[in-house]
């Protein structure tokens, strides 16, 4: 996979562009392509499938699910991908330890400071 960041000042379009990406917009004029499909004209289900396997998102919201631990949060998209459980494990706790959560792996949002 690829990891890309989209920077810029406050009201230059980047939540615009990554709505738009995500398809959680539509655009009122031109199109939005991902691996040569056209966003705009997928179902609901097509949608789900390619947010799920094509697009990740850290929402300036978090959008945690609060009655799930850090782990439970991290690892359900894989979950949702089919990745096995060893593995979604094993990436997951390694995501938590790069912004130094592993030691609170067990600790549902409420429980974790958000600055």
């Amino acid at each position: 996979g690829e990891y890309i960041s989209i920077m810029g000042p406050s009201g230059s379009g980047k939540s615009t562009l990554f709505n738009m990406i995500g398809a959680l917009d539509k655009p009122a004029s031109g199109k939005v392509f991902i691996d040569e499909v056209d966003v705009a004209q997928l179902d609901a289900y097509e949608l789900a499938w390619l947010r799920c396997r094509k697009i990740g998102y850290i929402f300036q919201t978090f959008n945690l699910i609060q009655v799930m631990t850090a782990i439970e949060n991290v690892t359900l998209p894989m979950i949702f991908a089919g990745v096995s459980q060893d593995e979604y494990l094993e990436k997951g706790m390694e995501l938590l330890r790069l912004v130094g959560l592993a030691e609170r792996h067990q600790h549902k949002p409420s429980e974790l400071s958000g600055g």
